[in-house]
């Protein structure tokens, strides 16, 4: 580009960064114009390549904004290279639009919805893994990241997985402006602290102090893409917030604030004239696209000949299964596929496993990326852990991904390892995302079941697999369904899920013999919930739910919702005192969920 072409593309992206958050009356303005230079010479100084009017091609490479509170330059971006129109930056922020406050999935262009931060280098690495590992591209990813977000743990995850894994070919871009919304940030302008760390994770780092300069910024870009190593690679550049306007440039208590009219025309005349054109992106080059298998039918294990099976052990085979059928699966655990039994696909299919050690959050980040690229992720680790990687979920839910989520060893079931290691509020989690799907599988032909469904069905899902070895429910060659009738129709219905469940079928034998009828209903769909209305309800109904899981959010609580206008009585039984260690059946006795404890309370419920 000539000097008068770079003069007037980065006034430009200014100008609309400006204008369309002081038209909108509010965003992110400043945080926007200290990344303009970082992106106009990343965008057009001839390194990323990308075919606009194809936003889903496999070798476009990719450009994610973790600030998502620069989404204006994000769109003034794809505006000026011609992937919308200059009118549509107008209804940034308003009702309908695609251009939302901060990425989401309404733009074409966008990743992944971002601006949680933290989690954009997270979504980056994963899609790099595939390029790299999974589909041999060569294109690459990149991730812009303010100053600020690198005080998350969740980024220093990523750095060490990425560096692990050499990925190359994830390329990150540090906006060093110094400010964050109230303060200057734990390091300020000191390059040198940024520097050192990334290098001490296994990056290759450049540092450039005019990162409001064009040339300089493009002449550190090409040094460091030009780096052959096989570390992943990230500029670490010095700016000014506000860059380009005098009054805003380096000024506190000016983030997240549209200019007034007053203010905006002021920087207007600052800018001075700008030609509104578009400017061309290079192209990938040759069309071709990835290759995608027909899924076949998923062949079942044979596990007639076990008397006793943990949910969680036929995880790993049944995943191979899936995968073998043509399912385009990969599998990803946090540093305990021997417990999650993850190993067993790990053994038949090292290619399509990552480990992803104790990083629970980079683990549920990088699997957005494996999703955004086409991939269908299971993630595996105890129930408990996710509750650490719950916002990492919560976006993955927000981008509507084709992610599954495995948590095991849920409940105080697990009984000697105590309340630490037990996941007791892991279905209330689940059930708080955005249209979640949740299986609570109380035996291995219903674990399996889950698993195909998952794997062949859109959407998040979440499957609770347990740990102790169990009786089997159901016999090799039955029809799974949503939900199994266990005894005869009766106006007291007991309703369980997992291991509780074979203490609800006991309770029911014992019941009987007594001459009290109870109907025993297992439950293996719990969101959207299986259907209850079939029970033959009416107002003379008890019903007892009975749950290794909190009240709060669990399964007691989605059948109150779910049976809220039928005019039945409901009672429940949950977890409800302090966890420790001890056995699965101390703990049950303990926490009143086994058998005589449910016995009792249906008689104390009958009078």
């Amino acid at each position: 580009m000539e000097v008068s072409e770079i003069q007037n593309l980065t006034k430009l992206l200014r100008f609309l960064s400006i204008d369309s958050t002081t038209k909108a009356g509010s965003g992110h303005p400043t945080s926007c114009l200290s990344a303009v230079e970082l992106m106009a010479a990343l965008v057009w100084g001839n390194h990323f390549k990308f075919d606009v009017d194809y936003p889903e091609y496999s070798h476009n490479d990719r450009l994610i904004f973790s600030k998502g509170h620069a989404a204006p330059l994000f769109y003034s971006l794809w505006a000026v290279a011609g992937g919308i129109p200059f009118q549509e930056l107008d209804t940034l922020r308003k009702f309908g639009s695609r251009l939302e406050g901060h990425p989401t999935n309404k733009f074409p262009f966008a990743v992944a919805p971002t601006g949680s931060l933290g989690q954009g280098l997270a979504i980056g690495a994963g899609m790099a893994y595939s390029y790299k590992y999974l589909d041999n591209f060569k294109n690459n990813v990149y991730v812009l990241l303010g100053d600020g977000e690198t005080e998350e743990g969740s980024i220093w995850e990523t750095a060490m997985f990425a560096a692990h894994y050499k990925l190359n070919n994830l390329i990150a871009i540090l906006d060093v402006n110094r400010l964050e919304q109230v303060a200057e940030t734990m390091a300020g302008w000191d390059l040198n602290s940024y520097v050192q760390k990334f290098q001490a994770f296994g990056w290759e780092v450049i540092s450039e102090e005019n990162g409001n300069d064009f040339e300089s910024v493009t002449k550190a870009y090409d040094s460091l893409l030009q780096n052959n190593s096989d570390k992943p690679k990230i500029l670490i550049a010095k700016t000014s917030k506000g860059a380009g306007i005098s009054f805003l440039e380096n000024k506190e208590d000016a983030h997240g604030k549209a200019l007034n009219q007053e203010k905006y025309e002021a920087a207007l005349l600052e800018l001075g004239s700008v030609e509104k054109k578009l400017y061309p992106l290079k192209k990938p080059g040759e069309f071709l696209e990835r290759y995608i298998e027909e899924p076949k039918s998923v062949n079942r294990l044979d596990l007639s000949s076990e008397d006793k099976i943990s949910t969680r052990k036929i995880y790993g085979k049944v995943l191979s299964n899936i995968y073998e059928s043509g399912h385009n699966i990969v599998v990803l655990d946090g540093g305990v596929s021997n417990s999650t039994y993850a190993e067993d696909f790990k053994k038949a299919h090292p290619e399509r496993y990552i480990e992803c050690f104790i990083q629970e959050q980079n683990m549920v980040g990088v699997a957005l990326g494996l999703e955004r690229t086409g991939k269908i992720p299971f993630v595996s680790t105890f129930a408990v852990f996710f509750t650490r990687a719950y916002d990492q979920l919560r976006m993955s839910a927000l981008a509507e991904a084709n992610i599954k989520i495995v948590g095991t060893h849920a409940g105080v079931a697990i009984g000697e390892d105590g309340p630490s290691q037990m996941g007791m509020e892991d279905l209330a989690l689940a059930r708080s995302l955005w249209n979640s799907t949740i299986y609570y599988p109380s035996d291995v032909y219903e674990a399996e079941q889950a698993l195909i469904e998952a794997a062949t069905n859109e959407g998040i899902f979440y499957i609770r697999l347990g740990r102790s070895d169990t009786e089997k429910l159901h016999k090799q060659g039955d029809e799974i369904r949503e939900s199994t009738i266990y005894s005869e129709q009766s106006n007291i219905k007991l309703i369980s899920s997992g291991e509780t469940l074979l203490e609800a079928i006991k309770a029911g034998e014992q019941l009987k013999s007594e001459g009290i009828s109870v109907q025993v209903i297992g439950l293996l769909k719990l969101k959207p919930m299986a259907d209850l209305t079939a029970l033959d309800l009416d107002s003379n109904t008890i019903v007892l739910t009975v749950e290794d899981h909190y009240e709060a959010g669990g399964l007691g609580e989605a059948v109150k919702s779910e049976l809220a206008s039928q005019g039945v009585q409901i009672h429940s039984m949950f977890i409800n005192r302090l966890a420790e260690s001890g056995s699965k059946e101390d703990l049950y006795m303990y926490e009143g969920l086994n058998s005589s404890s449910i016995v009792k309370k249906i008689k104390e419920i009958v009078g």
